[in-house]
């Protein structure tokens, strides 16, 4: 730390929450100035200012921190025994932040109550985005799932996702050609480098950094070219990609919460939250394929893949969860 003790889980805490990673500095935000004091004021009373310092991470993966960090707080005894599944999943579509799982118990019988509220609304920063029942829009999301999962939009999927492979297959065998170019230009302005030495045109100390830098950029040239996967790698045929499509809609009949949660980790990019509508989008990524079966492998990183958007009235949400009943 600062103080040179070392790092506690407060320490990290308040790291995982500072908002000038982002690039936002906020002002007049702690009650007190005094060495301690974690208490902020009221949402209201904090002055924030978006872009006034460099930020070293997107604010998509801020959202998925603050959203994560919301569900893992100590619960009132309500909460400490639901599951939200769609953590980490949920954008407000009128401020960008995270919506987080919260329960409340109302109405003249003390029905407990589960919904997802937008985290933006929570801190007061003006945000009115409105809440959603987390059941109904569990069960709306895996309802999706299994339509994307039927068995005509298998196929489809699966030869979009196998275009998508040879594409990804000829562009990387270009990108591998272009980079074995740079290599062999940078060992010949090597080689011309040390000719202008031995030729007395060049004296060692320019000869030393100039080939210090040469080799620094070939060396990156080369490992950007060692992280291209081979082709051998990519071999996934449209029959693998079905069978680990197969497998996951299998997985959903009668499924638990660990196996919901492992399917929506699998398929799920996001989800954005509007006033009277939700955008899901799903996306079955290149690297599904027969090997995957038994596993499932999460969205996530620069993957490309295909990606399916739809647009569902809340209306028709909240219509879908009574129906279940």
């Amino acid at each position: 730390t600062k103080a040179g003790r070392p790092f506690g889980k407060n320490s990290i805490g308040e790291i995982l929450r500072n908002e000038k990673y982002v690039g936002r500095y906020d002002w007049n935000k702690r009650v007190s100035k005094k060495k301690g004091n974690h208490a902020y004021k009221p949402d209201d009373q904090i002055i924030r200012i978006d872009g006034a310092v460099p930020a070293i991470i997107d604010e998509e993966t801020w959202n998925k921190t603050q959203s994560i960090l919301s569900s893992r707080k100590q619960r009132p005894r309500l909460e400490r025994s639901h599951r939200y599944l769609l953590t980490g999943k949920l954008i407000c579509g009128q401020c960008g932040r995270a919506y987080a799982g919260g329960g409340f118990v109302g109405g003249r019988g003390q029905k407990k109550y589960h919904q997802y509220c937008c985290t933006g609304r929570k801190a007061h920063t003006g945000c009115m985005g409105k809440g959603i029942q987390s059941q109904a829009l569990e069960d709306c999301v895996i309802e999706e799932i299994k339509s994307v999962l039927s068995e005509d939009m298998i196929r489809q999927i699966s030869e979009k996702v196998c275009d998508e492979i040879k594409s990804s297959c000829v562009g990387n065998q270009e990108l591998k050609k272009s980079l074995k170019i740079k290599l062999e230009s940078f060992q010949q302005r090597i080689g011309k480098t040390w000719e202008l030495y031995y030729s007395n045109l060049l004296p060692m100390e320019q000869v030393s950094k100039q080939i210090e830098l040469l080799e620094k950029e070939k060396a990156e040239c080369q490992a950007q070219l060692d992280s291209i996967p081979q082709s051998s790698e990519q071999k996934e045929s449209i029959n693998d990609i079905v069978s680990y499509l197969q497998h996951c809609r299998r997985k959903l009949e009668n499924a638990s919460d660990d196996v919901k949660q492992e399917i929506i980790n699998a398929f799920v990019k996001q989800i954005i939250i509007y006033d009277d509508s939700v955008k899901m989008e799903i996306r079955v990524g290149t690297k599904a394929s027969a090997d995957s079966v038994g596993t499932i492998a999460k969205v996530g990183g620069d993957e490309s893949g295909v990606t399916i958007a739809m647009i569902l009235p809340k209306k028709q949400i909240y219509a879908m969860a009574k129906q279940a009943k």
